[in-house]
């Protein structure tokens, strides 16, 4: 039956006898109280820990209920990266309180660089990224690789300012854009493959009239346009 006072009465040849007793709640110890998890990624919706107590009471494991059993209180849901608080105790035929301490870190963003190639001799074009890349606006810091893997930096040899700095020569290059950490997000980088194509040349060839003198000497003008 369930914790609380109660009175047992005996009666024998018409004599009565009364006595109280008390049935005690079952203690409930740190270890019955578990979370499904003490940390959670950022998702911009509310998150809810999931409470489970458990108890074995005669050899037997019971899952006991909330709001029958244990009260939750304190920090149950919450949607920004923080570290919170969540108080169990518990009630009826159960007693105890416990804390209960979880967290919410800071979520990832697939950074995803934005850039479009150009022709040797134009203007650079400048890289960005995408708006989902960088929900809270950080400062965004941009390096140019000669690999997919990004362990070499562009240099003079390609026309590059200094070492990592926007190529100008001719190529397939990658831009590394780094995203810096914000109050809900954490830092993020990712890559994104463009080419420098090759500037076109055109050229025009003429040849002086000349008379005939049994040789193949001629005097041959070209003009070479678009070429630097």
């Amino acid at each position: 039956t369930d914790a609380g006072y109660y009175y047992a009465s005996v009666t024998i040849g018409g004599a009565t006898a009364t006595a109280a007793f008390k049935i005690t709640s079952v203690q409930l110890q740190e270890s019955d109280v578990t979370l499904d998890s003490s940390s959670f990624e950022r998702t911009g919706s509310e998150i809810s820990p999931a409470v489970t107590v458990k108890v074995t009471v005669n050899g037997t494991e019971i899952t006991l209920t909330e709001g029958t059993d244990y009260e939750v209180s304190g920090d149950i849901s919450k949607t920004d990266v923080g570290s919170y608080t969540l108080t169990v105790t518990g009630k009826g035929n159960y007693a105890g309180t416990f804390n209960k301490t979880w967290e919410i870190t800071k979520q990832k963003a697939t950074v995803e660089p934005e850039i479009q190639g150009w022709t040797y001799g134009e203007t650079a074009n400048t890289p960005g990224v995408t708006d989902s890349s960088n929900p809270e606006n950080g400062e965004v810091t941009y390096t140019y690789y000669k690999d997919a893997e990004c362990t070499i930096k562009t240099t003079s040899a390609d026309g590059a300012a200094s070492d990592g700095a926007a190529p100008k020569n001719a190529g397939t290059y990658y831009v590394r854009a780094e995203v810096a950490e914000t109050e809900n997000y954490a830092a993020g980088s990712g890559t994104k493959e463009f080419t420098i194509a090759k500037k076109a040349v055109t050229a025009k060839v003429t040849a002086e009239n000349k008379t005939y003198d049994g040789t193949t000497d001629a005097v041959v003008n070209a003009v070479v346009a678009g070429k630097e």
